[in-house]
């Protein structure tokens, strides 16, 4: 198909004109459905989204609320802690000596003028000492003195105190309330050589004292209160913030919705009516010893506060809006130039395109966007062959993948497609042996195998290359000896590329690629990932490889196990009856191997048994089948050798066995016992015969001394026809 060109060209005498009614109405409904979009945005989204901060901030703001809440309580405990672990103090609380604690008291009192409670209770929970020197009654709040005093461990709660508790301390503390108030305690035993003496018992009655409020308003600038629920009706202010037009108002109620919340929730974060008054609020329950909600410590903001930047917002908006609204009914008028045939031309091209020719192009010369907009396709469309090309190089390659399971196969083909399909006149593939620490070429193309040798990883760039993962490029052969035969005469490489084959860094090899021609950036990027698609597809194949190897061997000896071995023989034993050749079944065991075990320890026995596998495999052929049938059992399968070569190489192996000097047993000789089965003979007409009379043989070897072969008896080895029919 013949490239289709769309021209347009603007006459240099053309003036810039207007783009016509049209696209002034465009622009208008755009800027009107802007200006609306951001009003929407302003009244509703940036609305909720001033919400959601404003109640995150006063959320913020009751934590730190609770930091001060806590703060006088834990130097009360930390001070009392002191107290108590003073030896004088221990003796005279032992003692019950008033006069003394009642000093110590009122000077702990002077230090901390904000505690309202100071008691010494025995450990009958009797008063020992007040300050007002009132003792002997029994102080007990709500289970806390007694909890301390059995744990021997400080207590601290807030708990709702009944008003005759306070009367010991004196008529003004218990003037402060009603029936009962809020108080937070601490309960600090003294403990004395292990026995709890006694306790401290000292409180802060929160009812009536502004001290927490004005704190949280000093850090936070929130309005804050301590409630109580002295019953079931509602929360009441008991202490609030002392600023004029507070939000809080002393001895108010909280709404009853909220107060319910409290038992089942953990509090409640919203806006609310507080009276006459639309707040937000944030609001926590204070729970005492027991886990029950007793009361709440609550922060709140007027909603006035919140909706003042919105307000001031929306205005600007409108403000902002009107002014644009001119302005763009003004440039409205001088911006665009005419855009129809550009526009044809562009979408005819990106039909053409659409429909799949991609041999077209754009000539745009209109000296604007509409100029650039078309040398963009026209890139857009060479990067479109270009990947289109990629894109079947990379079906290719997989198709190459997913063809062939075998690491060797893979690697020659893929090799093979990866010179086509980048041009690269010459290639090798070295793989990685972590073993030795290796690179070794597998295959090649283009190349003579003797024009490489191996590596060691760092060696070279292709030992570099591996090393460091990462791609290496030169131009020229430089001084790698390597040589492009173009048929006539033999020439250096004008490029050459090294990558990494690794997959989740790891290693498996570095591919190698060169060319006449130095190699583009653009060509270095697309052969990485077609190396990626390959460095995935080998770390596969030798995984699968690993994997079924490892299934079939076992993995103490290195030779086959069991299973594998049932398999070998059964596919053997069938060719040998339908191909009339020989084969034999060798079993062996270590004699006295439990005495090796016992005297030597395991360790020891898994090393002669994988000596004795390697000693097998050393005097036998390597079309011989070894496995380890069991414990220190081996067995062997020789074929297309008659029972007297069986029997010579059985013998051969015994004597080699007994020879050997094993690792570690230096001064004991290890011996094996052997039995053989042989096909054909007599009676042995499957697997099962062959394997039992091996079997039989072999307990006859143990039974008469160890140490020696028996075969099946000479006489007795009469070709069945039968058994060849």
């Amino acid at each position: 198909m013949s490239k289709k060109l769309f021209r347009v060209v603007w006459s240099d005498w053309r003036l810039n004109l207007s783009i016509g009614a049209k696209t002034l109405i465009a622009f208008l409904l755009i800027t009107a459905v802007l200006t609306g979009g951001f009003y929407y945005f302003v009244s509703v989204k940036f609305s909720a989204h001033v919400h959601r901060d404003a109640l995150k901030e006063l959320k913020s703001n009751l934590q730190g609320a609770w930091s001060l809440y806590q703060t006088r309580v834990e130097q009360m405990k930390y001070g009392m802690l002191q107290a108590a672990s003073a030896d004088s103090i221990k003796a005279a609380v032992k003692r019950g000596d008033s006069a003394y604690l009642r000093r110590i008291l009122n000077d702990f009192s002077g230090a901390r003028s904000y505690v309202d409670l100071w008691a010494v209770v025995g450990p009958d929970r009797t008063v020992i000492a007040r300050r007002n020197g009132s003792t002997g009654d029994f102080l007990e709040i709500n289970g806390i003195v007694g909890k301390a005093l059995a744990s021997g461990q400080p207590v601290m709660s807030t708990e709702l105190v009944a008003r005759n508790v306070l009367l010991g301390e004196g008529g003004r503390l218990a003037a402060d309330i009603e029936s009962s108030g809020l108080m937070q305690l601490v309960v600090v035993p003294v403990v004395d050589k292990g026995a709890t003496t006694g306790a401290f018992v000292t409180g802060i009655l929160l009812n009536g004292r502004n001290w927490l409020p004005d704190t949280i308003y000093r850090y936070f600038s929130v309005n804050a209160a301590v409630l109580s629920m002295p019953s079931k009706d509602g929360l009441r202010v008991v202490n609030s913030t002392s600023i004029p037009d507070g939000i809080f108002s002393p001895l108010t109620e909280l709404d009853q919705e909220i107060s319910s919340l409290l038992p089942k929730t953990r509090g409640f974060f919203g806006t609310t009516e507080l009276g006459s008054k639309r707040v937000i609020l944030a609001i926590e329950p204070i729970v005492d010893f027991t886990g029950t909600p007793i009361g709440a410590l609550a922060v709140a903001d007027s909603h006035a506060n919140v909706e003042e930047p919105i307000l001031e917002v929306k205005s600007q908006v409108l403000t902002v809006a009107a002014i644009g609204l001119v302005f763009s009914i003004f440039l409205a008028a001088l911006t665009y130039r005419d855009t129809h045939k550009p526009v044809q031309a562009i979408r005819g091209a990106m039909k053409e395109t659409a429909s799949g020719n991609l041999d077209v192009g754009l000539e745009i010369r209109t000296k604007d966007e509409f100029e650039t907009i078309g040398q963009g396709f026209n890139s857009m469309v060479r990067s479109i062959k270009v990947r289109e090309e990629r894109l079947a190089g990379f079906n290719r390659i997989s198709k190459v993948l997913l063809e062939f399971s075998d690491p060797d196969l893979l690697l020659s083909n893929a090799l093979s497609n990866m010179a086509e399909l980048t041009g690269s006149q010459i290639g090798a593939i070295y793989l990685y042996d972590e073993d030795t620490g290796v690179l070794k070429p597998e295959t090649c193309c283009g190349i003579s195998d003797a024009a490489l040798g191996k590596l060691k990883k760092g060696e070279g760039l292709a030992g570099r290359c591996l090393a460091e993962q990462k791609t290496m490029t030169m131009a020229g052969d430089g001084g790698e000896g390597l040589f492009i035969d173009t048929g006539v005469v033999k020439v250096t490489p004008g490029g050459l590329a090294w990558f990494c084959l690794s997959f989740n860094e790891k290693p498996r090899g570095v591919l190698l690629m060169g060319s006449v021609g130095p190699y583009a950036e653009e060509k270095i990027e697309h052969m990485e990932q077609l190396v990626n698609q390959i460095a995935i597809a080998l770390d596969n194949a030798i995984i699968r490889k690993e994997i079924e190897k490892l299934s079939v061997t076992d993995h103490l000896t290195g030779v086959f196990n069991r299973r594998r071995f049932s398999e070998v023989l059964s596919n053997e034993f069938k060719a040998s009856f339908r191909y009339k050749y020989d084969i034999g079944v060798v079993m062996i065991d270590v004699d006295d191997f439990k005495s090796i075990n016992d005297t030597y320890g395991h360790k020891q026995g898994d090393i002669v048994l994988s000596e004795i596998s390697k000693v097998l495999k050393d005097h036998t052929r390597t079309t011989d089948v070894w496995a380890r049938y069991g414990g220190e059992e081996f067995v062997g399968l020789v074929t297309h050798s008659n029972m007297e070569g069986v029997s010579i190489l059985a013998e051969k192996l015994r004597k080699a066995v007994e020879a050997h000097q094993f690792t570690g047993l230096t001064g004991r000789q290890v011996t094996i016992s052997l039995g053989v089965g042989f096909f054909p003979f007599d009676n042995v007409r499957d697997v099962d015969d062959i394997m039992r009379i091996a079997d039989e043989n072999l307990y006859k070897a143990k039974r008469n001394g160890k140490n020696q072969v028996v075969m099946p008896k000479a006489e007795e080895q009469e070709k069945v026809k039968l058994v060849r029919s």
